[in-house]
């Protein structure tokens, strides 16, 4: 019994957080990290990293100005580092990023 609400509790627990998300203060505008594979935009070599780390990149949504934009990031030491599908790249620290309750 105690084994089946560990797993039940673990289960529930996973569920009521979602993904690291980075909110710029009171603009609305918000960057979301994604555990989901992401192809290297086409414009990633902005971001100047070896084509090495591309395979790397996971998915993320950068929401700006109430627009929806895909975006890739990557996760180097303390620093998380993204590019949107217009080629803008930006870099926040890993600290700045807090997991978002549902």
């Amino acid at each position: 019994m105690k084994r089946t609400l560990a797993i039940v509790l673990v289960s529930v627990s996973s569920m009521c957080f979602a993904s690291p998300i980075y909110r710029q203060g009171g603009t609305g505008n918000y960057l979301r990290l994604l555990d989901t594979p992401c192809p290297a935009p086409d414009k990633a070599d902005r971001m100047q990293m070896p084509a090495s780390l591309r395979p790397e990149f996971k998915a993320a949504v950068l929401h700006w100005n109430d627009h929806d934009l895909k975006a890739c990031y990557l996760v180097r030491g303390e620093m998380v580092y993204s590019i949107d599908e217009d080629g803008d790249v930006v870099s926040l620290p890993l600290g700045a990023f807090q997991e978002e309750t549902i």
